[in-house]
């Protein structure tokens, strides 16, 4: 550093450390710009070494503090690769006799975390053990710097915890090969780590002083509102502390934990009747699979198949549901979430096709006609098979037949059974009316003007005029 740089961080009065500073960030902007990442290197190893780390000289410390933070606002986008040198000096002074070097650490902090962003989720635990022993600090400007410094990486940790990856993780070295993030290799980690946090959380939940426990308490609840973190499956790593929180004399420690702990008994109540709803819809779906199996040992979804129409012998019950058991995993995967977050959530399970993938192919939606008649539900049939379909004599391919079951009153669709070519991809658009509870005149006006003729879907057409 220049000789001026180092006479004013170096002085007693915090203005001219200041001018000091302002200084530095300036000539480290240029160093950047120019690309003299060995000069940067060196002026940060004399700001740790001969500045934030000189224990008995509190000026000079302090001038230290300021030239980090200086240091770190100059250095901007390229902040993340000298982390590793500038955090580690200044979290040393969070624990100086001298409480002006304590709070001036807070501020360098800040000034530094502000620039780093998700970057500072690194030294997430070392900065919070810090804030933790702060927060009980004799000295008020102390714990007023603490404060802000609490709140700047609260907010990034809302921001950035549950996905953040470094930028060490994912950019290459000065002259290294670019690192490869293929599919057949893991991701990089997070900056952030619940699991190498809960041992620190776990460490300290056994804090007496109520402002120390009112930070934990505040800490916890935070996480515990970020969606992808998950805290609440830790719970039994800190729970037994937390309950001591409840007989703390400071009536504010216990308000705020009751409320976490009620947030906490929430949650768990939420995803106690999430499971218990899986269970059931999952011994719903078995007992719906048998009933269909059975439907198809009966023949039911071939009733009205011309004499001499056959089902190949290729068919097989081994793979019914495969397809239908892919969208129930996916739409209760969606349902869990919303129920966990919105206290709501829905699968029409009368709504999501089955398909076997044989030659000719199987795809239902909705009930069959031994559910309709086992309920007395009344209904009728409309069929059309696809012989008569110029795409499917043309494709020589003309097995199979279309099944649609409507209600006589209403002529709501109930169900509908296709057998043939490519009766996977012809299902999707009754399911769709199945979903929105379209009649087959709905569906068969609005296919008119959609099918493409000769198609296959024109089939599923013909069927619903005929119902």
């Amino acid at each position: 550093m220049d000789a001026n740089v180092q006479r004013l961080l170096n002085d007693k009065l915090y203005d001219k450390r200041k001018v000091g500073a302002l200084e530095l960030e300036r000539v480290i902007r240029d160093l950047v710009a120019s690309k003299d990442y060995n000069r940067v290197e060196a002026i940060l190893e004399q700001l740790c070494n001969e500045y934030a780390y000189a224990v008995h000289q509190p000026h000079a410390r302090n001038g230290g503090l300021i030239g980090l933070a200086a240091a770190g606002i100059a250095l901007g986008s390229e902040l993340a690769r000298y982390l590793a040198k500038i955090v580690p000096p200044v979290l040393a002074c969070f624990t100086d006799q001298d409480a002006r070097v304590r709070y001036y650490a807070c501020e360098a902090m800040y000034n530094i975390a502000k620039v780093a962003k998700g970057e500072i989720l690194i030294y997430f635990n070392n900065i919070f053990d810090a804030l933790c022993k702060l927060g009980a600090d004799s000295e008020l400007s102390v714990k007023n710097g603490a404060e802000l410094l609490d709140r700047l990486v609260k907010d990034i940790v809302s921001e950035s915890a549950a996905s953040y990856v470094s930028v060490l993780e994912t950019e290459p070295e000065y002259g290294g090969p670019e690192k490869d993030f293929s599919e057949d290799r893991p991701r990089p980690p997070t900056a952030f780590s619940l699991q190498r946090f809960i041992p620190l959380l776990k460490d300290r939940i056994w804090v007496i002083n109520p402002f120390t426990r009112q930070f934990l308490v505040g800490w916890i609840t935070l996480l515990d509102s970020i969606p992808d973190l998950e805290i609440v499956t830790f719970l039994p790593d800190f729970l037994a502390g937390l309950l001591k929180f409840l007989s703390d004399t400071n009536k504010d420690v216990q308000v705020a934990t009751q409320a976490c702990l009620n947030k906490f008994l929430n949650e768990i109540k939420r995803i106690s009747r999430v499971k218990k709803g899986l269970a059931e819809s999952k011994k719903s779906r078995e007992g719906g699979k048998r009933k269909r199996e059975d439907s198809v040992d009966s023949g039911s979804l071939h009733d009205g198949l011309q004499e001499g129409d056959e089902i190949d012998s290729q068919m097989s019950g081994d793979d019914d549901d495969a397809s239908a058991e892919e969208d129930w995993a996916e739409e209760e995967a969606v349902a869990v979430v919303e129920y966990i977050k919105k206290g709501h959530g829905h699968v029409n399970y009368a709504a999501i096709p089955s398909v076997m993938y044989t030659h000719p192919e199987v795809a239902w939606v909705g009930q069959s006609e031994q559910d309709l008649k086992s309920q007395n539900i009344p209904y009728r049939i409309g069929t059309f098979p696809f012989s008569a379909n110029s795409r499917a004599k043309t494709n020589l391919d003309t097995e199979g037949m279309v099944k649609m079951l409507a209600d006589p009153e209403t002529d709501r669709l109930l169900g509908v059974h296709i057998v043939g070519p490519n009766a996977g991809e012809m299902i999707a658009e009754a399911t769709l009316a199945l979903e929105y509870g379209a009649s087959s005149e709905d569906i068969a006006r609005h296919a008119g003007q959609g099918h493409c003729r000769p198609g296959p879907n024109a089939i599923a057409e013909y069927g619903y005029r005929r119902r």
